[in-house]
């Protein structure tokens, strides 16, 4: 802990430059990694990315649409290294952390804690070198190796797999080069961080080159559990990842590529808030849930659980692109295998009384094919053209211990549960656009989409009391197809070369689905029926104006987008009473219409050559619009904060030794609610809901992060000293929530408690690079 202390005050001292750059100016540095490809530029211009977000490589500032893209070096400085350190760098985007099973993103408000049933589509996309990951099991993935991570907005059906609509998040990683490379990196720090990367890359021939990467992560745990005498929460990562890139012939390319990930993390350890106590003369849990007092529970940083679980994570991705030059037209084909395996072990209470955890194991595999034919880009006609096939199998599992009636458990059945959802997936879609130049200032692109998917599967349980039979067996099969054509239209304007306009009209669908777990229903018959349901399709609406605009000769860049999205039957999860009966419990289905509407802008300016600044702003109004299944008509959509803000600069200095370079940023954001209740308890009659307390501790007011960069004057060697929050900032997500009616069932004298997800505390390191071309 000496050691600890020390740490953070040499390196406190350190961080002082950048957080004064922080409070006298504000912005992001946009940085560029050492292979992606820029824009020939003067120092002092900001730099412009690359990207591939319309299937060719443009300069950012000429697509049009709403698009952010962070680079392998900004990722890198910034360590930013989960999808919940990506959201402060990009305007639109919450990441939310999930109890060790599953976690979510959300774009324009489309996430509503969809649950993790097998088949469930997402509304936002992650997609790794081309390739769509699964959905909520699959977001274990760590940001190293990265050339850059494009985030793209709203509805997009027409570049990509699958259709979206709140938006995809693209990442892409290093190419093999044929430039020989060697980098090294290792990074120490609080928490008894221990880091290493490492590539190398270069030709096997004329024609051919190569790269492989790897990457270890561990980190101790920070919550400290009395229960257990020491902390829990420790981290365990390791990856790697090899491609090989091949120049058939001058216009036939192949490269095809490889990555496994294993996660051994230990799961999130239960966190509360709460306001009362549990009594055991009045619980019906035999021992009596033991918190004398929320004294300590209410401490981000300790837990009383008295096993430390494991969340396992093992991610297999294989890929082959093959691009042939046409002339007229490039053929591309993108073949993809992607294996994903979770077990992840859990306190659904975080009690010293150890009875009732839970067992969760996700088993999915996914194979896809793509084949696109898509024109150049300097021409007045331009276009694209493709088909998307996948087929996927998907198998949740989640078993509940043995809780016979000593344990004052009889009311769930006793013995062993457990609940068993496959489903088999199928998908075929065909998209297209053209676009046609009127004039060189005037452009229209049309497209479309159309989409089929057909889902089978089966549900089986035993235990829970089904169809008020103990331990009885149900089996329910599951059978669905949906289809949809999605249109698109952008009107582009672009008067002068350093302004673009744009209009769009746009939408989007996710197919249905069907529920992984049966609602418990009094009868058999009545259980079955309700996992046959499945829920609707969910359709959007965009329409959104933006502006890309430079200025100064580019020593400056302003980008602003305004959107409105309508959505019909937005897929949501309920956590309260099945609709006509007294049963407590979550299920999925649809609200009738809701809104999402705001805008998003993002600056970045270089005033002087030695000063990059930046700044990234989203504002978002969603609600549910109109009364229905859900009942939440009025209410804002969950998980999504009305203004999040980011700034950040970096100060960059050239001297006869070297290189040193200063930077930070810092983060606001509005409070969320975690419920599609919100606050008021009369929507979720009264489980489920958020309570000021909860809601009061979702915000972020002042996340700090800074470094300060040594580099060689040869660039072989680095050394960078960085601090994470460095004003210790502490803000939770709340995971699962009760109400009043807790007391009664739980034996609890408060109104209220909540298992929280917290972000880490403040947190130093120090990292060395060592780099050889």
């Amino acid at each position: 802990m000496a050691a600890h202390r020390t740490l953070g005050c040499a390196l406190g001292l350190i961080s002082v430059a950048p957080i004064v750059v922080l409070a006298a100016s504000s912005a992001r540095a946009a940085d560029l990694a050492a292979n992606s490809v820029t824009e020939s530029r003067a120092p002092t211009t900001v730099e412009m990315i690359t990207v591939t977000a319309n299937k060719r490589a443009q300069s950012i500032q000429k697509v049009a649409a709403s698009i952010s893209a962070v680079s392998g070096a900004t990722i890198k400085e910034q360590r930013l290294q989960t999808y919940t350190d990506l959201q402060n760098a990009v305007a639109g985007l919450v990441a939310i952390p999930g109890p060790a099973d599953f976690s979510g993103i959300n774009m324009r408000g489309t996430y509503t804690g969809i649950d993790d049933s097998p088949g469930v589509d997402e509304p936002s996309s992650v997609y790794i070198d081309e390739l769509a990951t699964f959905g909520h099991v699959d977001r274990d993935e760590k940001l190293f190796d990265i050339d850059r991570v494009e985030v793209l907005r709203g509805p997009q059906g027409t570049a990509f797999g699958k259709n979206t609509i709140g938006g995809v998040i693209s990442i892409h990683t290093k190419a093999p080069s044929f430039t020989r490379d060697l980098e090294l990196e290792a990074t120490g720090g609080s928490y008894g961080l221990g880091e290493f990367q490492g590539l190398v890359t270069g030709p096997l021939s004329d024609r051919v080159a190569a790269k492989l990467t790897g990457y270890y992560h561990r980190q101790d745990g920070y919550v400290y559990d009395p229960t257990l005498g020491g902390t829990i929460g420790a981290q365990r990562t390791f990856g790697v990842r090899g491609q090989v890139l091949a120049n058939v012939t001058d216009k036939f390319k192949v490269l095809a590529g490889a990555d496994y990930l294993q996660d051994d993390s230990d799961s999130p350890p239960m966190t509360y808030l709460g306001d009362g106590s549990f009594v055991a003369s009045t619980s019906p849990f035999y021992p009596a849930l033991n918190y004398p007092t929320f004294g300590v529970p209410n401490d981000p940083d300790r837990t009383l659980q008295n096993v430390n679980f494991r969340s396992s994570h093992k991610d297999f991705n294989a890929f082959v692109h093959a691009a042939l030059d046409l002339d007229f037209a490039t053929l591309a084909s993108i073949t993809g295998y992607r294996l994903n395996k979770s077990t992840s072990e859990k306190s659904e209470l975080g009690d010293p009384v150890n009875f009732f955890d839970s067992l969760f194991i996700a088993n999915d595999w996914e194979v896809t094919e793509e084949l696109r034919l898509v024109s150049p880009d300097d021409q007045k006609f331009t276009w694209l053209a493709g088909v998307y096939l996948s087929t996927s199998h998907e198998e949740r599992t989640t078993i509940l211990p043995d809780s016979p009636p000593s344990l004052g458990l009889s009311f769930l059945g006793s013995g062993p549960q457990y609940d068993i959802a496959t489903i088999d997936a199928k998908s075929a879609s065909g998209f297209a656009e053209i676009g046609y130049k009127f004039t060189d200032w005037l452009k229209l692109v049309l497209g479309g989409r159309y989409t089929y998917d057909h889902k089978s599967g089966s549900v089986v349980e035993e235990g829970g009391l089904q169809g008020g039979v103990d331990g009885a067996v149900l089996v329910a099969p599951q059978n669905g197809s949906w289809s949809a054509f999605t249109p698109k239209a952008t009107l582009e304007f672009t008067p002068t070369r350093d302004t673009l306009f744009y209009a769009t009209y746009s939408q989007g669908y996710v197919g249905g689905g069907f529920e992984g777990t049966g609602p418990g229903a009094a009868t058999f018959a009545a259980d079955i029926a309700g996992l046959q349901v499945p829920f609707k399709t969910e359709r959007a609406t965009n329409y959104e104006i933006g502006a890309k605009t430079s200025w100064f000769d580019n020593r400056l860049t302003a980008n602003i987008d305004l959107y409105r999205e309508d959505i019909t039957n937005l897929q949501v999860v309920i956590n309260g009473l099945l609709p006509g009966t007294s049963i407590a419990t979550t299920f999925a289905t649809n609200a009738g219409r809701t809104r999402s509407q705001g805008l998003d802008l993002e600056i970045h300016a270089v005033p002087a050559p030695w000063l990059h600044l930046g700044a990234t702003y989203s504002y978002s109004d969603d609600k549910y619009l109109t009364t229905d299944a859900a009942g939440f008509a009025g209410n804002y959509l969950p998980f999504t904060p009305k203004n999040a803000l980011n700034l950040s600069a970096e100060g960059q200095w050239r001297y006869d030794w070297g290189t040193l370079s200063a930077g930070g940023d810092i983060t606001f954001r509005s409070k969320v609610w975690s419920s599609s209740a919100n606050g008021n308890a009369s929507f979720s009659g009264p489980f489920f809901y958020d309570v000021p307390a909860v809601h009061d501790r979702t915000g972020i007011n002042g996340l700090v992060n800074a470094s300060v960069n040594f580099q060689t004057a040869n660039g072989r060697w680095g050394l960078r000293l960085w601090g994470r929050n460095l004003t210790d900032t502490r803000f939770g997500t709340p995971t699962e929530g009760y109400g009043a009616l807790a007391g009664g069932l739980f034996g609890y004298t408060g109104s209220y408690y909540t298992l929280m997800q917290w972000n880490p505390p403040r947190t130093f390191g120090a990292t060395v690079t060592y780099h050889l071309r």
